[in-house]
């Protein structure tokens, strides 16, 4: 796995103006002790321009370096022009994880901007000394005010290796292959199935009337054919689905599934696939496995699929290739996409020709 830095390079020549430096002379130290904790973490580092072709422009070799790279990390201290390019470079592509990193006395590099810092003429025709400005990031990039930014004491570079080490462990950096399937199976149309109404050969008699605000839920005063005495007799699937497409998702989840159909039941465990609460999903999509050939085959494409957002790639190996024997066929993606996908990440590249053997 790889990782890239992205940072303001520290300006020897400025210690020349000003007995200060350039305001990010310590940045050197940050990078090696970034360097020491992910290396050991197996992450190669990559951060120096030597790393880069020869025959190439600095921003082909720079866009090919955060490409290749699993994680960018932006230490935003000085808050150069070219680090803010960088950075947003990185956030242009897709599902690429970013660390934000800022010392907490940052400031703005704009001193060594002008030949002679020490000496900036004014319009009065006076002199000024340029102070580079502290750093709000906050206020600097208010519309990346969302991004986790990892702030550190230069002075204590301990505490910003213990942080790093913490960070690791809470977000594990995914492989180019991890963040492939990943991407894939985020992009799956959570609506493959079709309004019940239209997958069934009759039409449901207890359709609602789009003039009915009511809820038969919670109204008790709703009519009879939304509700029942019975706490066994199943709600109007047409409802239910209504609900899904008005994007409803909590009130579906809220629903007794006594009460619901196996088509409503389906609605159900996509509204759970559709808010990524994965776990409540795979449970639900199992209710669906002792249910007509329809319902169950496409349950196996949704488990198959949530066991992939969870890296459990036999599990969700099993079910999708248990879906293409049944002949399920999504409305969107493919199952045979996933399927090389998976079989590349478990080493299992002959899937294929078993599977033609086999059916």
């Amino acid at each position: 796995m790889k990782a890239f830095i992205v940072h303001a390079w520290n300006n020897e020549k400025a210690s020349l103006y000003h007995p200060i430096c350039d305001g990010i002379e310590y940045i050197n130290s940050t990078i090696k002790t970034i360097k020491k904790t992910f290396e050991s973490a197996d992450i190669e580092i990559n951060y120096d321009a030597n790393s880069f072709k020869a025959d190439d422009t600095i921003r082909r070799n720079f866009q090919k370096q955060i490409k290749d790279a699993n994680l960018i990390i932006v230490l935003l201290d000085g808050l150069r022009p070219n680090v803010v390019y960088e950075m947003g470079y990185a956030a242009a592509l897709e599902n690429k994880k970013i660390l934000c990193l800022c010392e907490k006395d940052a400031t703005i590099l704009v001193r060594n901007l002008y030949p002679d810092p020490l000496s900036v003429p004014a319009i009065n025709g006076e002199k000024y000394t340029i102070i580079n400005p502290k750093l709000d990031i906050y206020t600097a990039l208010s519309d990346c005010s969302d991004l986790f930014i990892l702030k550190y004491n230069r002075f204590d570079m301990d505490d910003l290796e213990e942080q790093l080490k913490n960070y690791l462990d809470e977000n594990p950096i995914q492989t180019s292959k991890e963040q492939r399937i990943q991407t894939t199976i985020q992009n799956q149309d959570c609506e493959n199935s079709e309004d019940p109404e239209e997958s069934i050969s009759r039409k449901s008699n207890n359709a609602i009337s789009e003039k009915d605000s009511k809820n038969p839920i919670l109204d008790k005063s709703a009519s009879d054919d939304c509700t029942s005495s019975s706490k066994t007799e199943n709600l109007p699937r047409k409802y239910v689905w209504e609900l899904f497409k008005n994007g409803k998702d909590e009130e579906i989840q809220k629903i007794d599934n006594a009460k619901l159909d196996p088509y409503s039941k389906k609605t159900k465990a996509l509204s759970f696939f559709r808010q990524k609460k994965i776990s409540d999903a795979i449970d639900a999509f199992k209710l669906l496995l002792n249910e007509k050939d329809a319902l169950k085959h496409s349950a196996y494409y949704f488990l198959g699929v949530c066991y992939l957002f969870q890296n459990k790639y036999f599990e969700g190996f099993t079910y999708l290739l248990n879906a293409k024997l049944n002949n399920y066929t999504p409305k969107t993606g493919s199952i045979d996409d996933l399927l090389d996908m998976i079989a590349d990440e478990i080493h299992f590249p002959g899937w294929k020709k078993l599977f033609q053997q086999n059916s």
